[in-house]
């Protein structure tokens, strides 16, 4: 676990610039408080939503409490046990996409959708840039992007894409 001072002691979280790692996948759940989110059901643009990374099994959350290391945006890092966690562990789904359709559903390997992912609590939109990796200083993760939270909902590091996801049916 890699911490920084004024963190909030949590995993920070920030993206490997390995597109194929496993430590880059996240399972789709249920936001606090909501019924269970059925495998393989589409989920809905706007909808509520709780990311829990596979390897940790703990939740993507933010807190305004703390500041990221590079940007000094709004912290993300990893919280909860077990996939449980609090509601700040909550993101809402914003679909951005030329066609009317590309903002029903959230959509995987389309080219022309992208997603952001809105603090349900604070209203930060989760952002990562190229422009903000982490260095030799920071040998765990050297080479990664930092993740944070901005207000700034126009910048295009706050736009993303599923591109890596399977699911099996019986």
């Amino acid at each position: 676990m890699w911490q920084y001072p004024g963190s909030s002691k949590q995993r920070v979280v920030t993206m490997s610039p390995h597109r194929e790692s496993a430590d880059s996948l996240w399972l789709v759940r249920e936001a606090s408080g909501q019924p269970q989110c059925l495998p393989g059901q589409p989920i809905k643009c706007g909808s509520r939503i709780r990311l829990t990374h596979l390897q940790s099994n703990k939740n993507l959350h933010s807190s305004r409490n703390f500041h990221s290391p590079l940007s000094k945006q709004q912290e993300t890092h990893l919280f909860g046990d077990n996939g449980e966690g609090d509601f700040k562990d909550d993101w809402v789904v914003v679909c951005k996409g030329d066609k009317p359709s590309d903002r029903f559903f959230w959509q995987r390997d389309s080219n022309k959708q992208y997603i952001q992912l809105k603090h349900a609590e604070s209203g930060a939109f989760l952002s990562s840039s190229y422009t903000l990796s982490f260095g030799p200083n920071t040998p765990r993760i050297e080479n990664h992007l930092e993740v944070s939270g901005t207000y700034d909902a126009a910048s295009p590091a706050t736009n993303f894409q599923v591109t890596l996801g399977i699911h099996l049916l019986q």
